[in-house]
């Protein structure tokens, strides 16, 4: 998806692409912004998110909605496997803050604050996530209707 959203902001005019040949490694092709691209950035940014900032939409909580058609056994999995992939993606957001330090290093305070802003809400929702799922795990497992 990247390479098709590249393409429609360079059509923009909003980045200009240079192609570096590379002898030994495919040819890899640089971005930069342009000045349109970078007011329509500044716009962007200052507009209200309105309703975008509270939307999460997931195929899996959808899923989870009709669990209720399969057997509990099935839809217990499914949360496990969640719990499990989760884990393993809070497990990966561990070096985050090193390669924050590591890229911000030579940006200002203030501007590295707001990757770390992000970061953190990145790694609250994922533990969120998790102990939204052991707790669904719990009652589906003693459940005696089930």
């Amino acid at each position: 998806h990247i390479y098709l959203e590249l393409k429609n902001l360079e059509k923009k005019g909003y980045i200009c692409g240079e192609t570096v040949i590379q002898s030994e490694r495919p040819n890899k092709k640089i971005f930069s912004i342009t000045e349109t691209g970078k007011k329509a950035f500044m716009n962007w940014l200052a507009q209200d998110p309105g309703a975008d900032a509270t939307q999460f939409k997931s195929a899996f909580l959808m899923k989870v909605f009709f669990c209720g058609n399969m057997p509990p056994a099935q839809s217990t999995a499914m949360l496990k496997k969640f719990k499990k992939d989760c884990e393993a993606y809070l497990e990966k957001m561990g070096t985050t803050p090193e390669s924050i330090e590591k890229y911000g290093s030579n940006k200002e305070t203030y501007k590295t604050m707001y990757w770390q802003f992000t970061v953190d809400f990145g790694y609250c929702f994922i533990k969120t996530c998790i102990e939204w799922a052991d707790r669904c795990i719990e009652k589906l497992e003693s459940c005696k209707e089930l």
